[in-house]
């Protein structure tokens, strides 16, 4: 059983490794990390250092070559694959970086998706999910379809779904990288008040050294590889620290 005091993720020695003709190409070396419960936290890496793969593996969407996956206090890859689906939707919330909301639904309909695909009705909860959308500022947009937002808009719908079912963990992939700088301050400054006041565990996929420095701790990636004394905490996170490692991996 989970207690306050375990992570909401934990990773020991992953690895992935995919066969490629004659050769193995490993594009997660021996990851350890946790995502302790409100703990907001920034993942930087180049394009190909495994950042995507680590989401995927963290998501139960790809099981490691090796190495351990806990998940809400549970061995991930011990389960089979609907029961990591249960998993998955009672723990994460995910905000993509190219929205993925369904044309033929209004944002409320939106917002309220992960609940049908779960099964339930969420009928009764069309409060809540207004209150969601006051929260992200969309509240006069209920009733709007996705072709009639902008992208700042479209990303406040998907952040507002991501919440609904109150996930103690939320997975953002590049939230900023399809929107305006204005529009993106703002997105970052949402998540910024979903951690502060809901206590949210966030890990954050970012290249911008701006919103990473929004987080409690910076963690790198750098071809398949968290290397040593490269993860910033505390003090330490701030725009020129994070620079500085970025430029000494050469990222």
């Amino acid at each position: 059983m989970m207690t306050d005091r375990d992570p909401i993720v934990c990773l020991q020695d992953v690895r992935v490794t995919y066969s490629a003709g004659d050769k193995d190409l490993e594009v997660l070396e021996g990851i350890d990390l946790e995502l302790g419960a409100g703990e907001f936290v920034s993942l930087m890496g180049q394009s190909g250092s495994g950042k995507s793969t680590l989401l995927n593996v963290i998501a139960g969407l790809l099981p490691p070559t090796t190495g351990t996956v806990t998940l809400g206090g549970e061995a991930l890859y011990a389960l089979d694959d609907h029961q990591r689906t249960l998993l998955r939707r009672a723990h994460i919330g995910f905000v993509f970086q190219f929205f993925n909301l369904v044309p033929s639904l209004d944002v409320l309909e939106n917002v309220a998706l992960p609940l049908w695909i779960a099964g339930e009705d969420p009928q009764g909860k069309e409060a809540e999910h207004r209150e969601l959308l006051e929260m992200v500022g969309l509240g006069h947009r209920a009733h709007h379809h996705p072709s009639e937002l902008s992208g700042g808009e479209l990303q406040r719908v998907t952040l507002a779904r991501a919440l609904v079912t109150k996930p103690p963990l939320l997975l953002a992939d590049e939230p900023t990288g399809n929107v305006s700088a204005k529009m993106g301050l703002e997105i970052l400054e949402l998540f910024e008040r979903v951690h502060r006041e809901w206590n949210q565990t966030i890990l954050l996929v970012t290249h911008n050294h701006r919103d990473a420095a929004r987080a409690q701790r910076v963690v790198f990636l750098n071809d398949g590889r968290i290397p040593r004394d490269s993860v910033l905490t505390g003090t330490e996170v701030d725009e020129a620290r994070i620079l500085s490692v970025l430029q000494k991996l050469e990222i």
